[in-house]
């Protein structure tokens, strides 16, 4: 089946439009049974099998986010966390690397010039992977920019078709300071074959997302192919875009965590049914397990309701171009709670679940893993609770770079 995206132009990201298109949502469920067939497959080729990619392609699935006028679907915040989400049920891995490559085709299409965005998406089986944290330099050159640096964390990066980097601006051998006294860092985008993979991605979850480290090498990259991280503007699609790069990662680490934790507690749910130690009544009629199930049951409804709450708050504040410190902060607290309730649901069910678990293979154990390597992320750690913590109690603004 392939999927064909909106032809409809966006209008200016001051205007809100309606987009038609098809029930994603429904194609994405229609993908779960081969999505779930590929997730042992995913951690043996370290990377999303072929005909788990080539499925996502031919349902357009990487362009949830992307504007419309560029060939995207331009979904609502809601619309794209629950797609995520029911690929995270089916494995998380997929889910993972969908959101990693439908986030950053959207970042290309709402900020890049338009001879960039239009590069970027010309291809409908374009998909982009990478990092920005400010681990290259960027020297001013002729209508451009020098770029090299060492980047990780390129989850989907074998399938990738445009890389991501982060530099830090330099002028006279000096990184140049924003007011705030901030660096100054340019996002650049490149093609895969200007950038060497360096594999090395030898880990305990999330194994199938192929999130390689990979080196830019120096060379120029034209302006259209850039943007500034802490001041970029939405250059085109739907007002939401102002929600910027770390809004729109706020709905996949949260579609993720609840997907995953969600299809974790329905093994464990189905693996109660006949489970039972030597000499003990089946597992369903323990009165601790109950207890236990009903209780990790709550903490994810309730985080994927805080999830969903904290987001489209932003995304309403966004629209309205009115995006404060402190509604950015409770998205950001939402994710890093979601991501953490979703691991003590995960690490539950993996408790209860006994030899079961155990062993490889299980798919109850794959989601705990793939939770714990999730929660590690640097955009779901400790710091973040900091932050909100200092809006909250009124000590001072918060410290988050995006």
């Amino acid at each position: 089946m392939t999927t064909t995206a909106p032809s409809t132009v966006a209008s200016p990201a001051t205007d809100d439009v309606t987009i038609e298109s098809p029930d994603l949502l429904a194609e994405m469920r229609s993908l779960a049974p081969l999505i779930d067939a590929h997730a042992a497959g995913n951690e043996a080729a370290v990377t999303l099998r072929p005909e788990v990619v080539e499925a996502l392609h031919d349902r357009s699935l990487f362009r949830i986010l992307a504007p419309a006028c560029l060939g995207g679907f331009e979904l609502p915040a809601r619309a794209a966390y629950e797609i995520i989400e029911e690929a995270s049920r089916a494995d998380g891995a997929t889910g993972w690397s969908l959101m990693a490559g439908a986030i950053y085709l959207a970042v290309a299409g709402a900020f890049l010039p338009d001879d960039g965005a239009e590069a970027v998406l010309a291809d409908p089986r374009s998909v982009a992977a990478g990092q920005v944290a400010p681990l290259g330099t960027a020297t001013p050159a002729d209508g451009g920019w020098t770029v090299e640096g060492r980047f990780g964390f390129a989850s989907g990066g074998v399938h990738a078709t445009w890389f991501y980097g982060g530099y830090r601006e330099q002028r006279d051998g000096q990184t140049v300071l924003l007011d705030n006294g901030l660096p100054s860092v340019v996002v650049g985008i490149l093609p895969a074959p200007a950038v060497e993979l360096l594999g090395n991605w030898d880990v305990i979850g999330l194994i199938g997302t192929g999130s390689i480290d990979y080196r830019v090498p120096a060379q120029f990259i034209p302006d259209s192919f850039t943007f500034p991280l802490f001041t970029a503007t939405v250059r085109r699609g739907h007002p939401r875009f102002r929600m910027g790069l770390a809004g729109l990662t706020c709905i996949g680490h949260c579609a993720f965590a609840t997907g995953v934790a969600r299809r974790a507690l329905d093994e464990l749910a189905a693996l109660a049914q006949t489970k039972r130690r030597l000499g003990r009544a089946n597992l369903i009629d323990d009165p601790l397990f109950q207890a236990t199930y009903a209780k990790a049951e709550g903490q994810i409804a309730a985080a994927r309701a805080f999830s969903l709450s904290a987001i489209e708050g932003l995304e309403a504040a966004a629209v309205a171009d009115a995006v404060t410190p402190e509604v950015r902060a409770t998205a950001r607290l939402a994710t890093t709670h979601t991501a953490e309730a979703a691991l003590e649901v995960a690490g539950a069910a993996f408790r209860f679940s006994g030899s079961t678990g155990l062993r490889n293979g299980s798919a109850l154990q794959r989601c705990y893993r793939d939770l714990s390597a999730g929660e590690q992320h640097v955009f779901t750690d400790f710091n973040t609770y900091r932050d909100a913590g200092r809006l909250l109690l009124g000590v001072g603004p918060d410290t988050l770079l995006t």
